[in-house]
């Protein structure tokens, strides 16, 4: 009955769980159309494409106007990788502190003389860890253009013939050693070293999805090490006293 019982605890506050992306919207403007791209990073996302936050586009444009998507590498077992298209690419959550990404926008379709073309960054679509969005041009890799966009200001293309542009972001994350207090049905994403605050705490117990204890220690201070488990969803115990004890979820990554 006790496995029976958190199997159960477990499913039912993971799918109460929503994801926590910081982003910036993108507005790609074409003779008065607009196209929202989304992009940005979780800690449940990838380099790679996800099918569950990323949109496949058609490869071919229509037979008028343009269609801007993000280029993304798609991974099969056992097909050769394939470039997609997409309109939001959420990359992993980069590991250092300020960290600069670059997003690849293809143009697929052509522009025509006297018509706008322009980006902008339409002001309250973006986290605050976003600090930085430039676009630079393909060709040069910024020697043509080179712009931040970030304050709202339009910027305007007039080169028809640049195809694809690189989105140059700059987030500035927290320390990854900030310390989170430990709540009850806390979710944690790790693949590594998780830190749960200042408290002393004396031990913990680690389930897996079945029921079963898979790791148990002594004085743990304010520290767990899942470094060496296998990627997947975890049910923990931890213990302040005989008489305290704190629940976790952990999703090893």
């Amino acid at each position: 009955m006790k496995k029976l019982v958190l199997i159960l605890f477990l499913c039912i506050t993971a799918s109460t769980f929503s994801l926590d992306f910081t982003q910036f919207t993108l507005n790609v403007n074409y003779d008065g159309n607009g196209t929202i791209l989304k992009a940005g990073y979780s800690d449940s996302t990838t380099k790679y494409f996800d099918v569950k936050y990323e949109k496949d586009l058609p490869s071919f444009p229509p037979p008028e106007g343009i269609v801007p998507g993000f280029r993304i590498l798609r991974k099969y077992e056992d097909l050769p990788d394939e470039l997609i298209y997409t309109d939001s690419d959420y990359r992993e959550t980069p590991t250092e502190n300020i960290s600069n990404v670059q997003y690849q926008l293809d143009i697929l379709g052509k522009r025509e003389d006297g018509k706008d073309f322009y980006f902008f960054v339409p002001k309250g679509t973006k986290s605050e860890k976003v600090t930085e969005v430039r676009i630079i041009d393909g060709i040069t890799m910024g020697d043509l253009i080179d712009t931040n966009i970030i304050d709202g200001q339009r910027f305007y293309v007039k080169n028809r013939f640049i195809e694809n542009f690189f989105v140059k972001v700059t987030y500035n994350q927290d320390p990854t050693s900030v310390v989170e207090p430990v709540t009850d049905n806390s979710i944690y994403y790790a693949a590594g070293i998780i830190n749960i605050s200042n408290k002393i705490y004396q031990k913990f117990q680690l389930y897996d999805l079945t029921g079963n204890i898979i790791k148990e220690n002594g004085y743990i201070g304010n520290q767990i090490n899942i470094q060496n488990l296998q990627s997947g969803v975890y049910f923990a115990y931890i213990y302040e006293s005989d008489l305290v004890i704190r629940m976790l979820k952990i999703i090893k990554l």
